[in-house]
């Protein structure tokens, strides 16, 4: 009979090389594999644990904390604020492409008809005056 630490009576079946390198292969393996005892503080949390029962965790992974929060209202005029700005934000936008895709129309739409500057509301009417030819 052999012993796994010594070769076995047959030497002439294996090389002594090939017969260490499965001895220190045989016994990594077995040291990775082998169980190891949990520490004090490990078999601690296992019993408090297993002493609180099973529960499900409150958390993120869960959702319920999510559904149990309730978003504050905000005030009317911070949403109207909200909307007005966006309502902005898009005729902004909306006046960037027009102007980027076609600028002597966007330009024609700001002149008046005879091509001068645009009239505005508190601009006084011009008058016309008139014509005279003296000589």
């Amino acid at each position: 009979m052999t012993t796994p630490s010594s070769p076995p009576d047959d030497s002439s079946a294996l090389p002594d090389d090939v017969w260490e390198k499965f001895q220190h292969d045989s016994e990594s393996a077995i040291r990775k594999t082998a169980p190891k005892e949990p520490s004090a503080r490990a078999r601690m949390v296992t019993r408090r644990l297993r002493e609180q029962g099973p529960a499900e965790p409150v958390g993120w992974r869960t959702g319920s904390a999510w559904d149990e929060m309730e978003a504050p209202e905000r005030p009317a005029h911070s949403r109207l604020w909200q909307m007005t700005r966006s309502l902005l934000i898009v005729i902004a936008v909306g006046a960037i492409v027009l102007f980027a895709l076609d600028p002597s129309g966007a330009m024609s739409l700001l002149r008046d008809k005879d091509g001068g500057p645009p009239a505005t509301a508190t601009s006084a009417p011009r008058a016309v005056e008139p014509t005279t030819t003296t000589r």
